[in-house]
């Protein structure tokens, strides 16, 4: 999962019914997904911002709207750190049978994120972190001479 929605049939090159995703839950734009499953090394699962359209994810998926005055994007660039995750979500989880994470829509609200108060500042912080990412990115695409 990245920082947009794939439309399935572009991705899977299938099509669905109404039936086959009616459990599904809609994620709008900038709304903040949590996936409650491993992945590539996030034993607790990962948390992303919808950069996209409007899509829908199953709903082993969390989705939350923001509050007019919180930024999704500083919430996903907190959680990229996995130290960070693990340690918000250890006191939260536990992981099932199946391999997943058991915790409910609401248990992943009962921690404590802390985030400037003002939007514009939050903006200007996503803002230099994904700069910063990107030419991190960049460098580490170039060859050694």
């Amino acid at each position: 999962m990245g920082t947009e929605l794939i439309p399935k049939r572009t991705f899977f090159g299938l099509k669905s019914t109404k039936e086959s995703v009616k459990n599904y839950r809609v994620v709008k734009h900038g709304d903040l997904i949590y996936t409650k499953s491993p992945i590539k090394g996030f034993p607790n699962g990962i948390v992303r911002t919808n950069k996209g359209n409007v899509g829908i994810v199953p709903s082993l998926y969390c989705v939350y709207q923001a509050q007019k005055e919180i930024n999704t994007s500083i919430i996903q660039l907190y959680f990229e750190d996995k130290n960070r995750l693990d340690f918000y979500l250890f006191p939260l989880v536990n992981v099932g049978a199946r391999n997943n994470v058991n915790i409910t829509d609401l248990e992943f609200l009962e921690g404590i994120v802390k985030v400037p108060k003002s939007i514009e500042e939050q903006k200007k912080i996503v803002d230099f972190i994904e700069h910063f990412n990107k030419a991190i990115t960049i460098h580490q695409r170039r060859p050694f001479s």
